[in-house]
């Protein structure tokens, strides 16, 4: 009985550590600015990193015969790839609301630090 009742606690602890986890990744996901690409004006299209006039209105044209049932389906426009794709995976819906109202900026979280080069003659 005690070994059932371990069992049934444990489950509960650690249900309860997942669903604060995942409250957790939605509330930070909710300040990311999102464009709906199925439904998003050119101009909405356009505050997307790396996605100009041109190729906003590509993807228009192209959700015209298609709708976007995955977001990697972006990637069957032209001029978007997989480069682009993993810059934007993460500001695009096929369901949410467009939120974005600016052009969407990606600051680096990488810094490269050189070393300094000291040279010393003799």
């Amino acid at each position: 009985m005690r070994h059932i009742y371990l069992k049934t606690t444990l489950m509960a602890i650690v249900m309860a550590i997942t669903l604060n986890s995942l409250n957790a990744f939605a509330d930070d996901k909710s300040n990311t600015p999102i464009v709906n690409i199925n439904n998003a004006t050119a101009q909405e299209l356009a505050y997307l990193p790396g996605i100009g006039p041109s190729t906003a209105e590509r993807i228009i044209h192209y959700r015209k015969g298609h709708k976007f049932e995955k977001t990697l389906h972006i990637t069957r426009v032209k001029g978007i790839g997989r480069k682009t794709y993993e810059k934007i995976k993460i500001y695009i819906s096929i369901n949410s609301p467009t939120t974005a109202t600016a052009k969407i900026k990606i600051t680096s979280d990488k810094t490269v630090t050189k070393p300094n080069k000291t040279t010393s003659k003799k």
